[in-house]
This record gives C-alpha cells, structure tokens and sequence, in this order.
C-alpha cells in the first residue's frame, strides 16, 4: 500500500511537479491581468458617465481649426468697428453740446405695463415717473438702446411707438464705408433695409440712428446678396427682447426742443 501511495503522489514526479507550479503561476497571472484591464474598463465607464463631455471633442480637428480662423476673422471685424463708432460717438457729444443736450437730460422714467405682442402694433404702454416732462416726441431708450418714441401722453401713462412698427421708417447709420440708409420696420422688433453692394456688412453688425448715433437700433442678422442686384437686402432685429423691457426712459428729441 505505501509502495503505491508513493508511486502516484505528485512530489515522486518532478515533471508534473513543475508543469502544475507553472499552470499555477499562469492562472494566477492572467486573474491579476484580468483585474487590472477589468479595474481600467470600470474607471473608464465611470469617468464617461460623470464627466460632461465638451462639445468639441467629437469634431474633427479640421472642423477645429476652421472655427479658429473664422473666429479670428470675426474678432478683427469687431475691432475694425469699433475704430469707426469711436469718432461717430465724439462727434454726436459735441453736436449735444452745441444744442446744450447732454446725455443727462432725461425727462423721465417709466415703468411698462404692457408690451408686444399684449399691445398691438408695436407699442408700448408706459406708466410714468412722478413728474415725469414727457411729452409727444419723446425719444424711448432702454439700457441705452432704442425703442421708439412717444406718440400720445395722458395723465401718468404714455404710448410709445417703436421703430420696428410696421412701415415706420428711420434714417441709420450702417457698414463700412459708412452709408447711411432707410430702414423700415417689418413689426415684431424684425428691420429691412438695402444697401449698396460696395458697403460691407455682416450679420451681428450695429445699426446706428443718425440723429443718437451713439445708441443701437438694431443688429443686423443677416444679408442677402443677389448677383443681378447692385444692393443687397439686409435683415436686422431689436438688440432687445420685449418681454426684457421693465423700465424704459425718456430723452428730449431735438425735434421736440
């Protein structure tokens, strides 16, 4: 009996000894590989899942670098506009100080209590500050950009037409080389006007009123340019939403001095 038990016992053959220490380091080996791949594919997932991916990260580097450039190009467009408000601005405060009209020469301030599309046409409906020298004519600004101007005035509340009414008609300031042009309001803030092909003009450019050059009107959006046409048709829009419009207020038009 002893004879056979020493016969079959592992330790009596070296070659199977040795070939079961190596499966055993292989087995052992492949479960640590295996966890440490399995440990990377867990922290992974989890990185996806709690980290809010970047727009960009998808897009080709090509796509990347097209972007870059136009928004170079966009960024020199800005500053070249901004060189040619600089000296309409100058300008426009030392018209003001011929006429004695400063910039501090508000008439009044309002509160709105209605606005598009509750009001029709384009209007607002304004309560009036105590006090309040407002009269027809009145020029309504709101945090320095243009609205419209006053139409009726009864009591503590004023009706104020804005530019972008329907078939209302201003004189702008618009492009480079600088023109100046007719804009008509289309109704719902929206604007349209034409302007000669040789002016340029791009979407998010300012539009100047002539007579405060230096409060927007409206910004144009876009701009259509037809082959066959020696203008192009340009969209532009309130810088302003209404429902933003709380308090609104009044300069004296020089019209009105």
């Amino acid at each position: 009996m002893t004879m056979i038990m020493q016969r079959h016992s592992p330790r009596s053959n070296p070659l199977v000894f040795h070939l079961g220490f190596v499966v055993l380091c292989v087995v052992v080996a492949a479960g640590l590989i295996f966890n440490a791949a399995f440990f990377r594919f867990v922290s992974s997932i989890t990185l996806f899942f709690n980290t809010t991916p970047s727009e960009y990260v998808l897009l080709p580097r090509s796509v990347l670098a097209s972007r870059i450039v136009d928004l170079e190009v966009e960024l020199a467009r800005i500053r070249y506009q901004s060189l040619l408000v600089a000296p309409l601005i100058e300008d426009n405060a030392r018209l003001q100080a011929l006429v004695d009209l400063t910039p501090n020469d508000v008439v009044g301030v309002g509160r709105v209590i209605s606005a598009p599309p509750r009001t029709l046409y384009d209007t607002l409906l304004v309560s009036l500050s105590e006090g309040a020298d407002v009269q027809v004519g009145d020029v309504v600004l709101f945090e320095e950009i243009l609205l419209g101007e006053v139409i009726a005035r009864e009591d503590t509340l004023a009706l104020v037409s804005l530019y972008s009414s329907g078939g209302t008609k201003s004189d702008v300031r618009v492009g480079s080389p600088s023109a100046i042009v007719v804009m008509e309001g289309q109704g719902g803030g929206a604007f349209t006007f034409e302007v000669p092909r040789s002016v340029f003009l791009a979407p998010g450019d300012v539009v100047l009123n002539t007579r405060f050059g230096v409060h927007p009107l409206a910004i144009v959006e876009s701009v259509v340019v037809d082959p066959d046409e020696t203008v192009s048709t340009v969209y532009a829009r309130s810088p302003v939403s209404f429902s933003d419009i709380v308090y609104v207020t009044f300069l004296r038009s020089l019209g009105t001095l």
